[in-house]
């Protein structure tokens, strides 16, 4: 099977602090630290944060703090790991490095970009391991892998056979990707072929499962996350091969959306779901070592967006989306029937549903939104994740320590204790009262650098553009 990669940890040894920021000194004190690693909050800390590394963690008045060092009062703020966001595709650089920030998002992996962009990515990349740009770290998959009658182009290398999908995978290492991402046009042998390149790439495999795959055979293959629940709705279902035979008819001919049929076939195998199958299948997932990333925002969203007069286009923060962009829903051609809307929140539903299932089974999860409105949007999955059961603490765990843990960089990153990299976010309210609380952000600390609120807002007033308008 595909375990998480080595070459997941390149950041880390590409990540050093510019020659000035070595002996810079920080010491935050009189803060709450909730540390990640499940531990209850402890009170009234300080913290020195040497360069880019936390090198002291002890309590206020038994810490000495080092001559120099720039001294900021916490005035008992929580103190927590920086964010990841597990499941992105970064489109404008230049507006969502700041949105990411500004939101306590200190880490990335972008799930797919065009050739050009992945090349802008990589560029960013090693100007943030520099120190000559702000941003976070980035674990980047380059273009998608996907099947020749994709929708994603010019995000995806189309591969219509085996050969082709094997030159897809050899494309993507000789060009820097730390991982490969599949899509869901792949044939099931074009697949299989993408799972064993990449084995023997030492890239892992995350992503979709392609209509012509069951997520059993994904997750037997070794596919190491599966983003949005693809499928599983389906492999729980008793009617399961009923179900499956208008999405596989779709695809394969060419004529419709085998999109929204997988979507129809998914609502109705909540009608028919089997316990026994669910269990079958959350335990071959354990064996596996499979990750769930299922982007609970992003159900959420497709169902009000297609709600009449939707409440979620008179979002203040649409004001932060790229200019040319909207929200309204690429669903909007199925209308806003009753029915319609109706299909869609059982499927949201039934995602939230089966996320607590997979969690309380022992599957961990990815926090990763998959939205244009990026940075805001994280905290959103956060809270998704406490309605699907999780408590506040494993919700926040979902966008720090899981991170790591998968990335294999837990040694490093995910959690706040001595010697690891200064990756903090300083919030304003404890969040395990309220995963709400997240959002309630007073400073950012990146790779060792202070950025108190002042900064932050500078950050969005940068990317601002005027309200959104939406005409329906």
């Amino acid at each position: 099977m595909i375990r998480t990669s080595i070459l997941y940890l390149w950041f880390l040894a590409a990540s050093p602090v510019a020659s000035s920021a070595q002996s810079h000194i920080v010491a935050l004190t009189h803060v709450t630290l909730i540390d990640g690693t499940g531990a209850p909050p402890r009170s009234d800390l300080t913290l020195i944060i040497r360069g880019n590394r936390i090198s002291t963690i002890g309590l206020v008045g038994q810490v000495e703090i080092p001559i120099g060092a720039r001294v900021i009062d916490g005035q008992g703020g929580y103190l927590v790991p920086g964010l990841w966001d597990m499941h992105v595709h970064l489109q404008d650089l230049s507006r969502d490095i700041p949105l990411l920030i500004a939101n306590g998002i200190t880490g990335v992996r972008d799930m797919g970009s065009t050739k050009d962009g992945f090349k802008r990515e990589k560029a960013l990349r090693r100007s943030i391991a520099r120190g000559a740009t702000l941003g976070p770290r980035m674990v980047l998959s380059g273009p998608m892998l996907n099947g020749p009658r994709s929708h994603q182009a010019p995000h995806d290398i189309a591969a219509a056979t085996e050969p082709e999908a094997r030159r897809g995978v050899e494309w993507l290492k000789a060009h820097g990707a730390d991982f490969v991402k599949v899509h869901s046009a792949p044939s099931r042998e074009v697949f299989l072929a993408i799972i064993d390149e990449g084995r023997k790439a030492g890239l892992p495999v995350v992503g979709h499962v392609p209509y012509a795959v069951t997520a059993w055979e994904a997750v037997a293959a070794g596919e190491h996350s599966i983003e949005h629940m693809m499928e599983e709705h389906i492999a729980v279902s008793s009617e399961e091969a009923a179900i499956r035979v208008p999405i596989v008819e779709v695809w394969r001919s060419g004529r419709g959306d085998p999109f929204i049929a997988l979507m129809r076939a998914e609502a109705r195998a909540r009608t028919n779901y089997s316990r026994r199958k669910a269990d079958s299948l959350y335990q071959l997932m354990i064996e596996h070592h499979t990750w769930q990333s299922p982007s609970l925002t992003g159900g959420l969203w497709n169902w009000l967006l297609l709600k009449k007069d939707s409440p979620v286009l008179q979002d203040p923060r649409l004001r932060y989306l790229p200019r040319g962009v909207t929200l309204e829903s690429d669903l909007a051609s199925l209308g806003s029937a009753d029915s319609v809307v109706a299909l869609f929140e059982r499927l949201y539903r039934s995602q939230l549903t089966l996320t607590g299932e997979m969690h309380r089974a022992g599957i961990p999860m990815l926090a990763g939104t998959d939205l244009a409105l990026v940075g805001f949007t994280l905290h959103e999955e956060m809270a998704q994740f406490v309605m699907a059961g999780l408590t506040p603490m494993e919700a926040l765990q979902t966008a720090t320590r899981n991170p790591a843990r998968f990335l294999n960089t837990i040694d490093s990153l995910g959690t706040v204790e001595t010697g690891k990299l200064a990756d903090l976010v300083l919030l304003e309210e404890n969040p395990l009262e309220s995963i709400e609380n997240t959002r309630r952000i007073s400073a950012v600390v990146v790779n060792g650098r202070y950025l108190d609120r002042a900064a932050l807002n500078r950050l969005l007033a940068g990317v601002e553009r005027p309200p959104h308008n939406p005409q329906r």
